[in-house]
């Protein structure tokens, strides 16, 4: 048996664990909106979250690349594919 952080099993179970860019959420994943698009944009500047570290997504990928980045940068099965 192994112990793992909390940290981890809400990783593992759905979320990120915490939210570090104080996103809106509902149901453990940050909303989708053009709100939540603009502060995760800002997050990702600040602590250099590149195409290359939280994935390429672009408009092709739904209407918010900039919340999809952080997402998948920080580990959350909300991210689109994160799930799969």
């Amino acid at each position: 048996m192994m112990n793992i952080d909390a940290h981890l099993l809400a990783t593992v179970v759905g979320g990120a664990g915490d939210n570090p860019a104080k996103l809106s959420e509902s149901s453990g994943c940050p909303v989708p909106s053009a709100s939540n698009d603009s502060l995760a944009k800002s997050w990702n500047v600040k602590h250099g979250v590149t195409k290359d570290k939280g994935g390429n997504f672009t408009k092709l990928d739904g209407p918010l690349p900039n919340l999809y980045r952080y997402e998948y940068f920080n580990g959350s099965r909300c991210a689109p594919g994160g799930d799969d």
